[in-house]
């Protein structure tokens, strides 16, 4: 839970794009492991679950940032805007990745991140759950606003409308379908082996 309020005040005041996402990553190592703290079957599942989910969306969000900060050449936040003018398929995914890893319905993110708090919930960990639930509204809160900002407005003029290239653009799409399809659908291939590999943190036998 500490990891997770670490992250709170550094969200709210970012200007370093790479900063930002690096301590999104921090909190989500924080919700895993409030997962694994949680426990029981259903807590150890969507931690699991969520480690899975937040390196396809982490994935996609750093792809995407990597071709913004070449196409702007800075990570200084103030000085990229107009992403979905200069760049309109980066950009998109760009605002995809950053509501899937806020945890945003109907991407892979909420599943999870909905398990852990249900667990936590089932459980009687109401405090604990409920102190998570804002926590994770706030870091929407303040990463949106930023994300909005270099999304949104007029670009500078300097910056040409155009795609890094085909091949950076392309690789956006592989953690893109991960990110949307087990938002919507868990594959029950998937689910079966999530759900071992939860059962034997719990100490049984797969």
């Amino acid at each position: 839970m500490l990891s997770i309020a670490i992250t709170v005040p550094f969200m709210l005041v970012q200007h370093d794009l790479k900063r930002m996402l690096a301590y999104s990553s921090v909190e989500h190592m924080g919700i895993i492991t409030l997962g694994v703290g949680i426990g029981g079957a259903l807590g150890l599942y969507g931690a699991v679950l969520h480690m899975f989910h937040h390196s396809m969306a982490k994935s996609l969000l750093f792809l995407t940032a990597g071709n913004i900060t070449q196409k702007y050449r800075s990570k200084r936040i103030e000085r990229i805007s107009g992403v979905l003018k200069t760049m309109p398929i980066t950009g998109r995914i760009f605002l995809i990745a950053a509501f899937a890893i806020t945890g945003t319905p109907p991407f892979n993110i909420f599943v999870s991140e909905f398990t852990i708090m249900r667990a936590g919930f089932q459980s009687g960990h109401l405090a604990a759950t409920i102190v998570f639930l804002l926590f994770v509204v706030l870091i929407f809160s303040g990463m949106m606003y930023y994300v909005v900002r270099m999304a949104f407005g007029e670009a500078p003029v300097k910056v040409k409308k155009k795609e890094m290239s085909r091949w950076s653009t392309a690789a956006l799409f592989i953690p893109l379908v991960a990110v949307i399809l087990f938002g919507l659908y868990v594959p029950p291939l998937f689910h079966e082996i999530i759900q071992q590999v939860a059962v034997v943190l719990q100490g049984g036998k797969s």
